[in-house]
């Protein structure tokens, strides 16, 4: 009889942690950031107010949009 050895548990805290670490990722949290801060200056989203800045493909700058956050999250 063969004995299993048991599963290792993968610490997801360590891998984010590295990926975000990361220069490219880094950089587009920095972007997500600044189009949420010109946002908020224009006055089209508040603190708390349960939206999103939509980003679209191709990362066009100043192309982000507020939406509800659960349509935001439903796009694929």
């Amino acid at each position: 009889m063969t004995t299993k050895k048991p599963k290792r548990k993968r610490v997801y805290s360590e891998y984010d942690k590295k990926l975000q670490a990361t220069p490219n990722e880094v950089r587009k949290r920095v972007a997500r950031n600044k189009a949420r801060r010109h946002a908020i200056k224009a006055g089209t989203v508040k603190k708390g107010d349960g939206r999103d800045m939509h980003h679209p493909k191709g990362g066009a700058r100043g192309k982000a949009v507020p939406m509800s956050a659960s349509a935001n999250r439903a796009k694929k």
